[in-house]
């Protein structure tokens, strides 16, 4: 992981008329260079949302990298090599050519931790206005130190006439493409708006929303109403199909993904054998989404803040009530919806160095959640019990990752590891470490061999990824693998001898652990986004899920998979069997529960996001065979 530092809501919300400055341009893609070279105070004070400097833990070092939009040739991008993420700013270009013609788009890069769903909507909005002949009348709706604003404010003044003709003259019932495409962004701005207050209305009406949770009966309810409008699963009513998809490719030309290596997508991009796009089949079938789940991202790096302790009981990391900046651990009740804190015993979750980093679970065991201070917390649920352990004394001592053991001989072991680079094996039983290693990078995430569970699969910071056995009191690898072009913060490994990691260049590649030499597959997202969430089902039937950084979830079914790709006609090989979820928000966790006496099968989703966050949950659907869910050969 690199220790950078966080980026706040102030930071999110940038000028885009201040980077009037001299840029290089290549391939639709605008790269503006800042010429402040001052330190990284300065770069924060200004309200630059690039400034990224290393606060963390008291560390003053500087983490280069490349804040790059995710588009549809990525190997063609042009990126500025080697310069620290406070110095250059990336745009894409939208309309026009490229000599003066085309006007600079704002992004919204993947740190920007606290930016929301309506905070893109001002930036389309922005976007938007700068296309516009007299740029010097438009309305800059995100300048940095004025009044905060609700998005409703922000766009009703300059719509409400334009709005009131253009719905006076809609066809009710209707969706006329000719007529969606003369609306302005702001005229669809102000209607998603007014039908997000809807949707809290409707939330907070116990004759239409149990437990504030949206599920599939008030999805037809609410569409059996009107012809016009019609709600997704998070609730959010949309006027017609045409406006959330519109929405969804804004946002994707809008979104920046972060990369380390230099132009890791593009050469990542050449491997891929499939690139899953929107697709409407059905393997799990939607179940909840619950929407007072407010969960906190605390890295743009770190997104395992939720686990799903059993079928009623969902952990993650959130903002405490008081408004403080400490993360607490919430539960979440399944059964009627309802939150409570998990633990405040001995005063663990009031101290305001405890930020929680990632969390994990022994089913039905207990919870684990380390912290940025180098601590690590367990709860006992059945108990109510809390310990909290000193994992690390370091200056860069944050928990990357800690790996609950499933096998019944080890269930009290716990494989922690820090941004330090040490890999810890902890005893709960002794309360103590019983062994510890360094490598050479900070290891981000671990997987167990279900088959043999002293041997462990590591990534981080390196393009390499290792397998060790966790016996050993040295670092040396019993295998190692390298096929991604930049940092790992996701892998798994299952019980039919294939394992999987995800990576910042945009891939997820799979491999059988019987012949490491090369992946059996290497897919990625429609976003061309970082991986940074990823699991093997844990039933009987095997599935393959990972997670883009932002709004899109990919279920592979990897029963329907065979030996060799079969090569489309633009050869790229054809999509497997698979489902894709998505929704608006940040990705803030991935979990797979057993279900039905371990017959059944539930995938968990954590999703942050300040106005339409919450935690969704799918089901299995026993008939996914008629479905529609088309089965490729593939692996």
């Amino acid at each position: 992981m690199q220790d950078i530092g966080g980026v706040s809501e102030d930071q999110a919300r940038f000028q885009s008329d201040r980077y009037h400055a001299p840029f290089v341009s290549e391939n639709g893609f605008l790269y503006l260079i800042n010429d402040n070279e001052g330190d990284v105070d300065d770069a924060e004070d200004e309200g630059d949302l690039t400034g990224m400097g290393s606060t963390q833990q008291g560390s003053s070092t500087h983490s280069t990298g490349h804040a790059i939009l995710s588009g549809p040739n990525p190997e063609n991008s042009l990126f500025i090599d080697g310069m620290d993420l406070d110095e250059v700013s990336y745009r894409q270009l939208t309309g026009g050519d490229v000599l003066g013609l085309r006007q600079p788009t704002v992004t919204i890069p993947e740190f920007a931790l606290d930016s929301d769903f309506f905070d893109f909507l001002y930036t389309v909005c922005e976007n938007e206005e700068a296309s516009l002949a007299d740029r010097r009348n438009r309305t800059n709706f995100v300048e940095t130190g004025q009044t905060k604003s609700t998005a409703y404010d922000a766009v009703e003044s300059t719509t409400t006439t334009t709005s009131s003709s253009s719905s006076s003259s809609s066809s009710p019932g209707y969706f006329n493409e000719s007529q969606y495409d003369s609306l302005s962004i702001r005229e669809d701005i102000l209607h998603i708006v007014e039908n997000y207050r809807q949707r809290r209305q409707i939330i907070d009406d116990r004759r239409y929303c149990d437990n504030y949770a949206v599920d599939q009966s008030l999805i037809d309810k609410y569409g059996g109403q009107t012809e016009d409008d019609y709600m997704d699963r998070q609730g959010l009513i949309w006027k017609h199909g045409g406006q959330r998809s519109k929405v969804f490719t804004n946002r994707q030309n809008t979104f920046g993904s972060y990369t380390h290596m230099y132009r890791s997508i593009g050469a990542a991009n050449k491997e891929v054998d499939y690139r899953l796009r929107p697709l409407k089949s059905t393997i799990f079938e939607f179940d909840k989404f619950y929407t007072l789940p407010k969960l906190k991202l605390v890295h743009f790096q770190l997104r395992n803040l939720m686990t799903s302790f059993n079928h009623r009981e969902i952990y993650y990391a959130s903002v405490q009530p008081d408004g403080g900046d400490y993360t607490g651990l919430m539960k979440l009740n399944t059964a009627d919806g309802s939150l409570e804190v998990a633990s405040t015993e001995s005063g663990y979750l009031d101290d305001d160095d405890f930020k929680i980093s990632m969390l994990t679970s022994s089913k039905d065991n207990y919870v684990a959640a380390g912290s940025f201070d180098g601590s690590m917390m367990v709860y006992f649920p059945h108990s109510g019990e809390t310990q909290r352990y000193q994992i690390s004394q370091e200056t860069n001592r944050i928990i990357n990752y800690v790996l609950a053991s499933e096998n019944p001989q080890f269930l009290t072991d716990l494989v922690i590891a820090s941004n330090d680079k040490w890999i810890s094996i902890f005893d709960l039983v002794k309360g103590k470490k019983t062994n510890k290693v360094k490598f050479d990078h900070p290891v981000n995430c671990i997987a167990e061999n279900p088959n043999s569970c002293n041997e462990l699969l590591l990534v981080g910071d390196s393009r390499e990824s290792l397998i060790v056995d966790k016996r050993q009191s040295n670092n040396v690898p019993v295998y190692s693998f390298a096929h991604h072009h930049d940092y790992s913060f996701a892998c798994d490994w299952n019980s039919n001898h294939l394992l999987a990691t995800g990576n910042q260049d945009s891939t997820v590649r799979i491999y059988d652990d019987r012949s490491l030499s090369t992946p059996l597959s290497t897919v990625c997202g429609f976003y061309n986004g970082a991986v940074r969430n990823l699991k093997f089902s844990k039933g009987p039937k095997k599935f393959l899920s990972f997670a883009e950084s932002i709004d899109n979830v990919y279920l592979i079914d990897l029963a329907k998979c065979q030996s060799s790709p079969k090569i489309s006609l633009d050869s790229m090989a054809l999509d497997p069997a698979y489902q894709l979820i998505d929704f608006f928000g940040k990705i803030g966790g991935l979990d797979f529960n057993a279900i039905d006496d371990g017959f059944g099968e539930e995938l968990t989703i954590g999703i942050s996001d300040k106005s339409v966050g919450g935690i969704m949950r799918y089901k299995l659907d026993e008939y996914s065979e008629a479905s529609g869910a088309p089965a490729m050969d593939w692996i």
